[in-house]
């Protein structure tokens, strides 16, 4: 069957909307040079002295990252090595695989011209990707896969998967999360509500429901974030504020039904992340009262760790600078 092919548009619709992630197959110099923004890269050709050859380690290396049933959008520069990439990874066993076409920078047209793709069509591109997103951050890393979290069934498949590769799961830190806030209940976009609760309620829940069987067995614990907001109101991002309400909730009721399993659930609650998206977001506000995001893992580490045995149920915050 024919992988489905489909605009820059619309692979970005997926990815806002349904939690697809954008896998560049182009080299590892051309997505350095510019990429959608978050996209991974795995290089289906190699770029050498020689020209472009094919990368032995691709279809590996993609199945080490990512779930069989990840949602990707396959992309490369005009859409021709996305559209192999995709056929291979459809014959592998990936099951929610899309094409987009035209690429990055987009495809020739017979009659002369370009069909634009991802970069001119004035899309999110970066320079600068996370460093676990590049290929070499893709080789060197241990198991992994991407998963849409609001997926009940797919996060449990990939929590059942990284059981049975680790051997055990003794902690879990359910931190996926979005942020939104476009104003008054009122005036804020309609999906803004949905969206907030798939990207924080939603998913805390489906990877807690997955990782809490597991977690029985070895007595393990939980660690969930929340937000300060909801104790300052959250004016003007009711759908975020509520969301992350739902997630406390959600900690304290998981911390008492599962006490005398021995699991401990706790939430820990930031408020301004020192992020480089909350810097480029707000350029001119005063960073000095932002957290490390280092700092924060701390505590997170702490709370999953034996030495915070008595703690469960907690709602700990770590919005102080440090």
């Amino acid at each position: 069957m024919a992988v489905k092919r489909i605009s820059p548009e619309q692979a970005r619709d997926l990815m806002d909307k349904e939690g697809y992630v954008y896998l560049d197959v182009r080299s590892v110099p051309e997505f350095a040079a510019g990429h959608p923004t978050g996209a991974y890269n795995v290089p289906l050709l190699d770029m050498g002295p020689a020209g472009m050859t094919p990368n032995p380690d691709f279809l590996a290396v993609v199945e080490k990252s990512f779930a069989r049933d990840a949602r990707l959008v396959v992309g490369c520069k005009a859409g021709g090595r996305s559209a192999k990439a995709a056929a291979m990874l459809e014959q592998a066993g990936f099951t929610n695989i899309v094409d987009q076409r035209n690429g990055y920078e987009g495809t020739p047209l017979p009659t002369g011209g370009i069909e634009p793709g991802w970069r001119p069509k004035g899309l999110p591109t970066s320079s600068q990707p996370a460093p676990d997103r590049t290929y070499d951050g893709l080789k060197k890393r241990g198991w992994g896969a991407s998963v849409a979290l609001a997926d009940l069934a797919a996060t449990a498949r990939v929590v059942d998967e990284a059981a049975g590769r680790l051997g055990d799961i003794s902690g879990v830190d359910a931190i996926a999360g979005a942020y939104a806030g476009a104003g008054p209940l009122p005036d804020a976009p309609a999906d803004e509500w949905p969206r907030m609760m798939r990207a924080n309620l939603d998913s805390a829940y489906s990877v807690c429901r997955a990782a809490l069987p597991h977690l029985r067995k070895s007595h393990g614990a939980i660690v969930t974030v929340g937000s300060k907001v909801v104790e300052g109101g959250g004016a003007g991002a009711a759908a975020y504020a509520v969301s992350k309400a739902g997630v406390v909730a959600l900690t304290r009721v998981l911390a008492l039904e599962n006490k005398d399993h021995r699991v401990r659930v706790n939430c820990v609650m930031p408020g301004i992340i020192d992020t480089p998206k909350n810097r480029t977001g707000m350029p001119n506000a005063d960073r000095s009262g932002w957290t490390p995001p280092a700092a924060i893992a701390r505590v997170i580490v702490f709370l999953l760790s034996p030495d915070s045995a008595p703690v469960s149920g907690g709602v700990v915050p770590v919005d102080a600078h440090a």
